[in-house]
């Protein structure tokens, strides 16, 4: 895979929406003194590294020591290496905190969503050695759930931070969000903060060219707004009255602003568009978030040529992944899981554990694979990229087993409802058998009892006719000749 620097310039980094008040993991800081960067989360041994006033640098991980907090940071480029500074304020003539709390622009944050900006391989754990777990191409969407670390290889002793992310499709795994030379794997625009806004009025400037804002909504299908879920709003949009488009306007929402929508409509639209004659999507929302905060009304979900007016990545999907992610896990309690983090490796290790049942062997095949042999990100060699097919047809060779052995059980079930149909047709068989010899019985004994009726028959036996000799002479018989 193929990676490309997102930096170029010497363009200062400008500060995300809202206010910090601590220092979060993933965020990108600026240094406010000059501090010392140690090789142990001691701050003891060797220095790796120098940090001077006004560098930035990307916190990887906090760890709480009797001493205090301890940070370890990375500054971007392929010549630095991670190390470890202490976030305390120091009292004395070089007093102060290290770190300005207020994130630059770049910084990586928890229930954010991004867009994959290059290739990247999706893994069970969050060290570069774990199970794969699938890829990612650039124009993904990606939700981050968690933040961690990986330790780095023998080969690659840099520690890098690492996301547990969720696809649009459901799968759930660990990435890098950049290389450990500060090359970005995701674009680091938030798209559930303002940013979004932006990127959607960049969009309409791209009408007349290629691209454009999104459609997401289409006659027909499903909506891709849901009763229940908070959206932003894209544009400024007027609040109406009821679910008609005719109706009068009680204010204006802000762009920007955050809403639940709280119903669903839709409303024929009006003749003035493309999309005349067709349904309008309309949505009952509360302001959550806004200058209009606490009014609600119905608004139209699109514009009159279809583009979205509402975005429709849900601010709740956290919460509602988290959830769904706590309930897959059956063998542990997992309401005693607190991180997302942590209920994900609960999962993972129920699925090997489930695999390896399946098939012992299995098992083994992958303990065979050296942990060089799984495949990094877009800084992976050809050599990587080889030994990932293999622990890709593994994977696959384990879904195969499940399957098989799924159908094996199928087969079985069936079988035994099989035999089960046979011995219900035995029976009946031998019933009917019974039945007919019982008929064929009775018909015998009703011969027999007619046999002996006409045996005690006393009806008058009649002669044989006799000749007549004239036609004048009566006969013999009953016919009165």
């Amino acid at each position: 895979m193929v990676c490309c620097c997102f930096g170029g310039g010497s363009k200062r980094p400008k500060k995300p929406d809202g206010e910090d008040k601590d220092l979060q993991v993933g965020g990108r800081y600026r240094v406010l003194r000059a501090v010392d960067v140690w090789e142990r989360e001691s701050l003891t041994g060797n220095k790796s590294d120098y940090l001077r006033r006004k560098d930035v640098v990307l916190l990887i991980n906090i760890i709480e020591t009797e001493g205090g907090r301890v940070g370890l940071v990375v500054e971007p480029g392929d010549e630095h290496v991670p190390g470890y500074i202490s976030l305390e304020d120091v009292v004395g003539k070089r007093g102060g905190p290290v770190l300005n709390v207020s994130r630059l622009e770049g910084s990586w944050e928890m229930k954010a969503r991004y867009t994959v900006k290059n290739p990247c391989t999706l893994r069970a754990g969050p060290e570069l050695t774990s199970g794969w777990a699938g890829e990612l191409e650039p124009g993904d969407e990606v939700l981050v759930l968690d933040l961690g670390l990986a330790s780095g290889t023998p080969e690659q002793k840099k520690a890098r931070l690492r996301a547990l992310v969720s696809t649009s499709d459901g799968k759930i795994g660990w990435l890098s969000p950049e290389t450990v030379g500060g090359d970005h794997l995701l674009d680091p625009a938030n798209l559930h903060s303002h940013e979004v806004v932006k990127i959607h009025r960049q969009s309409i400037r791209k009408m007349s060219s290629a691209g454009g804002p999104r459609k997401s909504f289409s006659a027909g299908a499903d909506s891709p707004w849901q009763v229940g879920s908070q959206y932003r709003m894209l544009e400024k949009v007027p609040v109406l009255s009821d679910g008609k488009l005719s109706s009068s306007v009680k204010f204006k929402v802000s762009a920007g602003s955050l809403v639940t929508v709280s119903d669903l409509s839709s409303d024929t639209c009006p003749k003035t568009g493309p999309l005349c004659d067709q349904r309008c999507p309309m949505a009952f929302i509360t302001v959550d978030d806004g200058p209009e905060q606490g009014r609600n009304g119905w608004v139209r979900c699109t514009a009159k040529d279809g583009h979205d007016v509402m975005d429709t990545r849900d601010h709740r999907e956290y919460e509602k992944v988290v959830e769904k992610l706590r309930r897959s896990v059956s063998s542990t309690d997992a309401s005693n899981l607190q991180k997302p983090s942590e209920i994900q490796a609960a999962l993972v290790a129920e699925q090997s554990m489930s695999a390896d049942q399946i098939d012992p062997q299995l098992g083994r095949h992958r303990s065979m694979i050296p942990e060089d042999a799984n495949p990094g990100l877009s800084e992976d060699t050809d050599e990587d990229k080889e030994k990932a097919e293999i622990e890709k047809r593994l994977a696959t060779l384990g879904d195969a087993f499940a399957v098989e052995s799924q159908k094996q059980q199928e087969a079985q079930a069936a079988s035994e409802q099989l035999k089960q149909d046979l011995d219900k047709l035995d029976a009946l068989a031998t019933v009917k058998e019974g039945n007919e010899e019982l008929a064929e019985m009775t018909f015998n004994e009703k011969m027999d009892q007619l046999d002996e009726y006409s045996g005690q028959d006393s009806r008058l036996i009649v002669e044989p006719k006799m000749e007549v000799e004239s036609k004048m002479t009566m006969c013999g018989c009953s016919c009165g000749r």
